[in-house]
């Protein structure tokens, strides 16, 4: 109580929160705002050790420690020093269906509906389905997280339990800090580039059509969770990426089409908006991680026309090029680059890469991340840590570009994967 009143501990939300906040308050009581997941685990587990794991992940990352209140000026958050709750270990192995038994208790607790006020944002839950066959259920309210933090909440609660395991001490945790995330934007919502950029939304959507609706009446709200889930055929998706692949678009991206044209069909309007959540990170220290293999994947793109690369084919030959560049330039080791390029290769085959590399250095002046005339690069230092670096000589980018050429031929390559 002392924290609630310590009104120098309380932080603003964030607009994306602030949405959040009040969709809830304006929806149905019954309404979820949970993201799950549930992470399948082949092979023993120590429960203790995975209950520590959860523990430390816990007190490295704020966003499973806040709690809200409602202020006369609005809601406001706090992040508490200690985390506070419990993580059930439930053995269903003796059920005649443990992943049904297991299955049946999630989605209880993912429709269950959390008072922002009152209410648990974040639980976790470990099942033993077998003594080598476990599952890891992993849920938070999306005001505190979204798909791309528990993501990385999930891949450090891994880390931490395989160190623990091994008798080591964990590698140092990367989160940030809440209030950095606040400081950016309000750094962001402060600055030129943000006028400029309601200025062009507001001018781009000036015009825009009315919403639509295939429902022929309006319906009272209801919350709950409504899902339907139909598997395409094997044939079906071959042939969406060969569409996909044909038209030089990403796999998500034939699929956004092919809903826009059920649209049109069912209502014969053609001048259609439709919304898309996307991740919004306006500032450099939170999109680094993200934007590795994109400075080199977007000139590959743009070089071969974006008909012979799709998106992610491109991307992850600029992983492989940046990590080149970074142990050209020291800012990393073989042994990591040597990870990084097993993880990409270790994904599929990917499309030769036959392009000039000075004409790759001539497109990379046209990067969004170039400032006069200086390209700014994403490269990596370890696993799951980079930095941006604006002193790479023109030589490394010629030579790691020569290296995809070579790599995409069976060429050698750092690490186990050897002859491609």
């Amino acid at each position: 109580m002392d924290a609630i009143n310590d009104s120098s501990q309380l932080l603003p939300l964030t607009a994306a929160q602030e949405g959040m906040w009040f969709a809830q308050k304006f929806s149905s009581p019954d309404s979820i705002f949970n993201l799950a997941e549930s992470i399948e685990i082949h092979g023993p587990i120590d429960p203790v050790l995975f209950e520590g794991a959860l523990r430390q992940a816990g007190s490295e990352a704020e966003t499973v420690r806040v709690r809200f209140i409602e202020q006369s000026d609005g809601p406001r958050q706090l992040i508490s020093p200690v985390l506070n709750t419990t993580f059930p270990f439930i053995d269903v192995s003796s059920e005649p269906d443990p992943r049904a038994t297991a299955e049946t208790w999630m989605m209880a607790e993912l429709t269950r509906p959390v008072d922002l006020l009152t209410g648990q944002y974040w639980v976790c839950a470990l099942f033993k389905a077998a003594p080598d066959h476990y599952f890891w259920y992993h849920r938070s309210h999306h005001i505190v997280m979204d798909g791309f933090t528990g993501g990385l909440f999930a891949r450090r609660v891994a880390q931490i339990y395989s160190a623990l395991a091994e008798g080591r001490s964990p590698e140092e945790a990367t989160f940030g800090p809440l209030v950095l995330l606040l400081e950016e934007e309000t750094s962001y919502r402060g600055s030129e580039r943000f006028a400029r950029d309601r200025q062009y939304w507001l001018k781009h959507f000036a015009d825009r059509p009315a919403a639509l609706c295939l429902a022929d009446q309006r319906r009272q709200n209801v919350g709950g969770l409504l899902r339907q889930t139909t598997h395409l055929s094997a044939e079906s998706v071959k042939a969406l990426r060969a569409t996909a692949q044909a038209s030089g678009a990403s796999l998500p991206q034939i699929m956004i089409a092919a809903a826009a044209a059920y649209l049109y069909r069912m209502t014969g309007v053609e001048d259609l908006v439709i919304g898309l959540p996307v991740a919004a990170r306006p500032k450099g220290g939170l999109r680094r991680v993200l934007n590795l293999g994109h400075t080199i994947g977007h000139a590959l793109e743009a070089e071969t026309g974006y008909r012979r690369l799709l998106h992610g084919e491109a991307v992850a030959w600029g992983m492989i090029a940046a990590t080149n560049i970074a142990l050209s330039v020291g800012r990393t080791d073989s042994v990591t680059a040597g990870r990084i390029a097993d993880a990409v290769l270790s994904l599929g085959r990917l499309p030769e890469v036959n392009v000039s590399p000075r004409k790759i250095l001539t497109r990379l002046q046209s990067d969004k991340k170039t400032q006069n005339g200086v390209v700014h690069f994403i490269l990596p230092r370890e696993i799951g840590k980079v930095e941006v670096a604006s002193d790479v000589p023109e030589s490394a980018i010629i030579n790691a570009v020569e290296e995809l050429r070579r790599l995409s031929r069976g060429g050698w390559v750092w690490g186990k994967t050897g002859k491609g």
